[in-house]
């Protein structure tokens, strides 16, 4: 399906971004096929029938410091797994990094930084956005 040819609900649609003449998207490279990507999927599904207002802080968040970005959390691996993004026209949540945390630990460190940067370039069209598929 064309990205963003979707209306109305269900009440998240992801997306991620691309850099352009790759086949795959940063999220789709970073979780893989396994665990995380399973237990993603069952959380997109999950938010996906519920409306926005209801969706627990524990699932879903705002990131402080960037205005207008959220993060997308679930839990695999042993490890809380999250996809940091903005919403986008038509519904959609656009995933610009996933990272990991773990006892007070980030994977990337610098996972603040680089998902400010990769916002505003996803905003001004420095990178492909593209429907994810769970």
């Amino acid at each position: 399906m064309p990205f963003g040819s979707q209306a109305g609900p269900p009440y998240l649609r992801l997306a991620e971004i691309r850099i352009r003449g790759r086949a795959y998207g940063l999220i789709s490279g970073w979780i893989g096929n396994g665990e995380a990507r399973a237990k993603m999927r069952v959380r997109a599904l999950y938010l996906a029938k519920i409306p926005r207002v209801e969706w627990d802080k524990k699932h879903f968040r705002s990131i402080k410091g960037i205005p207008g970005a959220f993060e997308l959390k679930w839990k695999a691996e042993k490890r809380e797994f999250r996809a940091s993004g903005y919403d986008h026209a038509e519904g959609y949540f656009v995933m610009v990094l996933g990272y990991t945390h773990k006892q007070g630990t980030y994977d990337p460190p610098d996972w603040l930084k680089t998902t400010r940067r990769n916002k505003v370039d996803a905003q001004n069209g420095n990178y492909e956005i593209v429907e994810f598929e769970p």
